[in-house]
């Protein structure tokens, strides 16, 4: 059992984003789909945050679960999905006739959307931005949207010429400075993408 808190699960979420962002940045083609991004950011995040989170059974004879903090395609298909330690040991659960299916449904703390850009691919920026409104309508406390261009020839097009109402502010370091936004890498660049309201 853990005893992460959700400020530890954050913070981990930063961290784990940063430094995944620093390899791409260091060689894109070392991530040849998205599923390599997605692999990579849930092991990190996995390596953070060990441990478990006990879940009682509410089957008759079933002692209950020790699920991982971090999963992947959870709920919804959230690409990376942190579950909430605090929520979960004060949730009260309920099973669907004779299955404990509330195990994929956890409250999810985090919840994280990734989106490639690679040789060949055509969507733009829009595509993140669905992925931002996804994360809010499932609910999950906090939200974090990567965007990874994998050429810089290709940034230009991924922002596209449609988007009137996208503005992108390049960050001034490497990293990322917290959650709760979208964000874009390439090679050469870093920026938090926002929409007016």
């Amino acid at each position: 059992m853990t005893t992460v808190s959700t400020k530890d699960v954050e913070r981990a979420a930063v961290k784990a984003a940063n430094q995944l962002i620093g390899e791409f940045r260091s060689n894109p083609y070392a991530y040849l789909f998205e599923s390599d991004l997605q692999m990579d950011l849930a092991a990190r995040l996995r390596e953070a945050l060990p441990g478990s989170l006990h879940v009682p059974g509410m089957r008759g004879s079933s002692a209950g679960y020790e699920l991982r903090l971090v999963y992947t395609e959870y709920l919804s298909k959230i690409d990376v999905a942190c579950l909430s330690p605090d929520r979960v040991a004060s949730e009260r659960f309920e099973p669907y006739g004779n299955w404990d299916l509330y195990l994929y449904e956890m409250p999810v703390h985090v919840g994280i959307e990734l989106k490639y850009l690679k040789m060949g691919d055509r969507f733009d920026v829009s595509e993140c931005l669905i992925d931002d409104a996804k994360l809010r309508r499932l609910g999950v406390t906090r939200h974090l949207v990567l965007g990874f261009v994998q050429s810089d020839a290709l940034v230009q097009r991924f922002w596209g010429t449609k988007h009137s109402a996208v503005h992108r502010t390049e960050l001034d370091g490497p990293q990322i400075p917290d959650l709760d936004a979208v964000y874009v890498a390439s090679p050469t660049g870093l920026w938090q993408v926002r929409v007016d309201a």
